[in-house]
């Protein structure tokens, strides 16, 4: 692989199967798929960048720039905290696109409601790495609305 060359995944503009009225909807359900974060935050002046969230509910998602907007993750919410009790209890992982680690995936849990969850995103290519995608989501709501039509109520014992 030529060091010079971009990475196969980089990409100057949204792909053609790329629909972001179809991930507006789904992002209410599931996680980001690597791939679309990656679209979004290459691509991201096309979508509004944010300077200020207060607890944004499950589903929401916002573009942040860490040069302008240090405090990002002052959202309102009360995040789990580490054993020192001071800083923030998030796991990290990276994230790959066509198996090329490409993002840094940061996630935390609301301290009285762990089923509400937060992700932190941004790309490991240095041209983007100030932009930060940050989607919320309340797992529990998807877990009801999947079991919810099989719940019945007329239960005989």
């Amino acid at each position: 692989m030529d060091p010079s060359a971009p990475p196969p995944h980089a990409s100057s503009s949204l792909d053609s199967d790329f629909d972001i009225q179809n991930l507006q909807h789904g992002v209410k359900t599931v996680w980001f798929k690597p791939r679309e974060v990656l679209e979004i935050l290459q691509n991201y002046e096309r979508f509004p960048i944010q300077y200020k969230t207060q607890k944004p509910p499950s589903g929401s998602w916002f573009l942040f720039d860490r040069k302008v907007h240090r405090f990002y993750r002052s959202d309102g919410y009360q995040w789990q905290k580490r054993m020192d009790g001071k800083s923030d209890y998030e796991a990290h992982e990276y994230l790959e696109v066509d198996n090329v680690r490409a993002l840094n995936c940061y996630s935390g849990h609301v301290e009285k409601k762990p089923t509400f969850q937060r992700r932190i995103y941004w790309t490991l290519e240095p041209a983007y790495q100030h932009i930060v995608l940050v989607h919320y989501r309340d797992v529990l709501k998807v877990c009801l609305l999947f079991y919810l039509p099989f719940v019945t109520t007329d239960l005989q014992f």
